[in-house]
């Protein structure tokens, strides 16, 4: 079967065993964006034409099956970020296993994601290089400039997950406030408790530091920020 979809078409076949409950099933897509085919999606966190393909094999008397897709994009935007040289591929089976990995270049730079999930555990993990914080920061209204790098990983289970986040850059201003350097170490704990492991804005010997955490378990934020700044100097307000 083949169809013209909005500006894409889809082409499908497939295959059914009345007796056996043998089933085979093969897509592909081209030109396709999804923001303009599924209801839910308002544009917000997916802009852009998309080409792939999924194939189906399994029995639906046994309820034994396995999904593998794989997708491109040129250009897209992605949470209003732009992306471009976007190939993913992922597999779906009936106990729910999710096994995923994405490549492509963003906001200047290039980014590398896998992970899996399972209705019982999370893993993933997420790679930035040479992206400009600009791009970045646009979508959240906040001033930042430079080239920066990060890492991230996940763990645990999806109500109780574990973050960790590595983040760097260099040359750049946040919030109007220049730095030569900036990096940070964070833990997410639970969705309950953010740890600063350390943090730090200014140049290599002189500028701010912070550690502490955030707990978000109680029925009010609970902040225990240190803030430190070191060799820089202050100036006579008049």
């Amino acid at each position: 079967a083949k169809a013209n979809i909005d500006s894409g078409s889809l082409q499908a076949s497939g295959s059914y065993g009345m007796d056996s409950g043998a089933l085979q099933a093969s897509g592909s897509w081209s030109g396709l964006d999804p923001a303009r085919l599924t209801p839910d999606m308002d544009g917000q966190l997916w802009q852009g034409e998309t080409s792939g393909s999924i194939n189906v094999e399994g029995n639906a008397k046994t309820q034994v099956w396995q999904a593998q897709a794989s997708a491109t994009a040129d250009a897209a935007q992605l949470g209003g970020v732009p992306v471009s040289a976007l190939q993913a591929e992922g597999s779906l089976n009936a106990d729910g296993l999710l096994l995923a990995s994405a490549s492509g270049n963003v906001a200047g730079g290039s980014f590398f994601a896998n992970g899996g999930k399972s209705a019982r555990t999370i893993a993933g993990h997420l790679e930035l290089a040479g992206v400009q914080l600009a791009a970045l920061a646009a979508p959240f209204n906040v001033s930042a400039d430079g080239v920066g790098q990060l890492a991230a990983d996940v763990r645990g289970t999806p109500e109780e997950p574990q973050i960790s986040l590595a983040l760097a850059a260099q040359d750049g201003k946040l919030m109007a406030q220049p730095f030569t350097l900036a990096k940070a170490e964070l833990t997410v704990d639970g969705k309950k408790r953010v740890e600063i492991k350390r943090a730090w804005l200014g140049d290599v010997d002189k500028g701010h530091s912070a550690q502490g955490s955030v707990d978000f378990g109680g029925a009010e934020p609970m902040l225990a920020v240190t803030l430190r700044t070191q060799g820089v100097r202050l100036e006579p307000v008049a």
